[in-house]
């Protein structure tokens, strides 16, 4: 997803599950593709809040929300 939406969009997705979990806790992770072209806030912010993308596949997740743009083709 472009970099001016990330947090905004971490936002709604909270704020949903949060409003669909029956005060049961829930733990939130995010991860990104690597090689997306991104500001150096987008960067950063990756660096800070998501998880390496390789660590998806040993993680022990029991649901994943994927969301994005959609598909452009490159120049």
């Amino acid at each position: 997803m472009p970099d001016a939406a990330l947090q905004s969009t971490e936002r709604q997705i909270l704020s949903l599950l949060n409003a669909a979990s029956a005060q049961k806790r829930i733990r939130i992770r995010f991860w990104s593709l690597p090689g997306m072209a991104r500001t150096e806030f987008g960067d950063e912010h990756i660096l800070r809040q998501y998880m390496p993308f390789e660590s998806l596949w040993s993680s022990s997740i029991d649901a994943l929300i994927v969301t994005g743009s959609e598909p452009r083709e490159s120049n």
